[in-house]
Formats: structure tokens, sequence, C-alpha cells
């Protein structure tokens, strides 16, 4: 018989190779069952209503577990990624957000084939105009009952001047107006809208960061989507990162040219004002750069020329930020630089800052931007009449 004779040292590297080899094995399984408790961890907590700290708003489809999840995730059951990386509405969802992060209400989203809040699009009707209105969670209202956000107010205040249009809510959650433009090229086409409205917010230049819903590949596993949450959160903060450095030299332009107060009222006092809106630069402060308008403006632009390439109108209102409404003095810098923008397009455009102002002692908001059903309607009526206009090509 052939082969090398077998040695005592032989025999010892084969111990030591199974050894290595069941060591490794032994790994493997410990780390496998380290990973099933977590996920049985995971299941347990969500089953019996255990939410891990940093919880969001809690949503869950009608008619399923009874339960909102507890995981403290943004919930797929209402939003998709665009294939640009933006947010939509999943289309055909229902879906029931209890105990709302901004109102404190339980409210119930329902979208229809397009992804558009609200129900079936009927086909069109001769003679009834029907309006598209695009925006952000302003628009959106997730926050409180479908009558009660501001497009469908205007359905009605349209009503009352005896334009019996149709009002098709295309708002999204956590959008900016870049984002805007995927939803007006594809299911905003296939709403087929006379008029494109577009409510546009102070904090709307950027595309508004987010953390994405949990990846496909984390499928059913509740760790894997844990997983790609934290994920998400790591892009998100450094989008962040990256959004501030870029606006850094209009935030110093800002600081040179403004006197800010460390204390006072801002509701009195202007610098303390300034320094609300120094702080805010994040978010709706930016809105006080020329910087931003640069960017509102292209936003705009392509959605105008989408828009007319679609054979429709389009016209835009700006909605302001609380501080504006309530403020004593007239803080109005941004909206003087939406009107130069909006003219300097040819587009019809509306400031939603007057009409809140006269209505300032009313509950109008229920944080910065959210707006209260009064709010709403407040809005409505104040919009009808533009919006009528702008359906006739008055303006």
């Amino acid at each position: 018989m052939g082969g090398e004779p077998t040695t005592a040292a032989s025999r010892g590297g084969a111990r030591t190779r199974r050894g290595a080899t069941a060591t490794a094995l032994l790994a493997v399984a410990a780390s496998a069952l380290s990973l099933l408790t977590a996920e049985a961890v995971l299941r347990g907590a969500e089953r019996f209503g255990v939410a891990p700290r940093d919880a969001s708003a809690r949503s869950a489809p009608l008619g399923a577990s009874g339960h909102a999840s507890a995981l403290g995730i943004p919930d797929d059951a209402l939003y998709l990624r665009t294939a640009g990386g933006g947010l939509a509405l999943r289309p055909n969802a229902r879906v029931e957000i209890r105990a709302h992060a901004v109102s404190g209400r339980t409210t119930v989203v329902r979208t229809n084939a397009l992804g558009f809040r609200g129900g079936p699009l009927a086909p069109r009707r001769a003679g009834v105009p029907r309006v598209l209105v695009l925006g952000d969670s302003v628009t959106l209202g997730d926050y409180v009952d479908e009558a009660e956000t501001y497009p469908a107010a205007l359905a009605r205040a349209l009503a009352a001047r005896g334009v019996a249009a149709e009002v098709v809510n295309a708002g999204v959650g956590s959008i900016g107006v870049d984002d805007m433009l995927p939803l007006l090229a594809g299911p905003g086409r296939a709403a087929d809208p006379d008029l494109v409205l577009v409510g546009l917010y102070l904090n709307d230049a950027q595309r508004s960061l987010f953390v994405a819903p949990p990846e496909r590949w984390a499928g059913r596993s509740r760790l894997a989507t844990l997983a790609s949450v934290r994920l998400g959160r790591w892009r998100a903060e450094r989008a962040w990162t990256a959004m501030m450095a870029a606006r850094q030299p209009a935030l110093d332009a800002f600081l040179r040219t403004h006197a800010l107060s460390d204390t006072g009222d801002w509701r009195t006092d202007a610098h303390a004002f300034d320094r609300e809106v120094a702080a805010a630069f994040a978010d709706w402060g930016y809105a006080w750069s020329e910087a931003a308008w640069r960017e509102l403006a292209r936003g705009v632009a392509a959605l105008r020329d989408e828009a007319r390439a679609q054979e429709r109108r389009v016209a835009v209102a700006l909605f302001p930020v609380r501080h504006q409404v309530e403020a004593a003095q007239l803080h109005d810098e941004p909206q003087r630089a939406f009107a130069a923008a909006m003219e300097g397009l040819g587009v019809p455009h509306f400031d939603l800052l007057p009409a809140l102002r006269d209505a300032r002692r009313e509950p109008l908001f229920y944080d910065h931007c959210h707006l209260t059903p009064l709010g709403n309607r407040i809005v409505a009526e104040a919009l009808a009449g533009f919006a009528a206009r702008a359906l006739d090509g008055a303006d």
C-alpha cells in the first residue's frame, strides 16, 4: 500500500485542525443563538407593547394586528422610497396613526391607487376642473382627519364660490421641492389635473432628511430591520453634516448682518426673532438666505417646466413659520424673496402670511409649522380666490 507513514506529529496536527474546526463551529452556533435570542426579544417587545426609548409615532395597517409596531422605526405601511431616493406614499394603503407626534390625535390615512391621500379618483367629469396639490407634511396633514386638511377644505371653499372642483391631496411628509418633481411626472400625470398647486414651506429648499424605511433585505426579521434602521440613521447623520457644512457661508452672512439677542421674547423683540432664525438655520431659518431662494427657484422652475410639458397650469403658495405669524413686528424677508423669485419664473404665486397673521390670536398651529383644522380652513379660504383665478388662467 502507498502513502506516508502515520506519525505522532501528524496525528497531533489533525487533532489541532479538528479542534479549530470545532471551536469555529461553536462560535458560529453561539452567534446564531445570540441572533435568534435577540430576534425573539424584539418580537416579544413588539407583542407586549414594550418600545425602545426612541420609538417614533406608532402606525399599523387597520385590520392587521390591532396594535402598532413598537420597534420605533419608520413604518413602511404608509411610506416607500422612490427610485431617486425620495419618499412617496404607498398606493392603496389604509393606516391608523395613534397619538400622532404632532397633534396627539389618532388619525386614519388612506391612499388611492396613485399613492395620494384620499379615496379613489373617479374618471374626469366634463366641466369639473381638477387641482393637484403638491407639498410636504403641511399639505399631507396626516396629523388631522382627511376632511380637515387644507386641500379638502379648499374643495369646499371653491364650491362656496361656485367652482365645483376636485382637489387631490398629493402631499408627502418629509420631502422638499426637488422630491415633488417625480410625483408630478409620475402619478401626478396620471391624475390628469388642470392646475398643479404647489404648497411650498420655508424648509423645502433641501430634500428633507429622514431615516429611510427598512431595506428589502431586512425581510420580516426584527433584528435585521433594526440594523437597517441604524444604518439609515447613520446615513441621515452624514447627510445632515454635509448639508450644514454647505449652509455655513449663508449662516455666517446672516450673523454678520443681524444683531442677535440672547435674551428677550421673539414675539416682541426683533433681535430675539433673529436669534430664532439663526437657531433654525438647519430648517426654516435657511429661508432668510439668498442661497435658499436660488435652490427653491430651481426646484419650482423644474415643476413649472414639467407642468407645461403636460399642458397644465401651475401656481405656488408659500406657507410661513409660526414665528412670523405670531410676532408683533412683520418679518417677511422670505416672502419678499419668494415673490421676486416667482415673478422671475413667470409663475402665479400667493403669500399666506397676511391671512394667517390676521387670525394670529386663534389656535392656528400645533407646532412651528403644522396647522390645526382651523388653520387649514383659514388657508383654504385664503387660497380659494387665487386657485379659482389660476384655473381660469387669470393669474
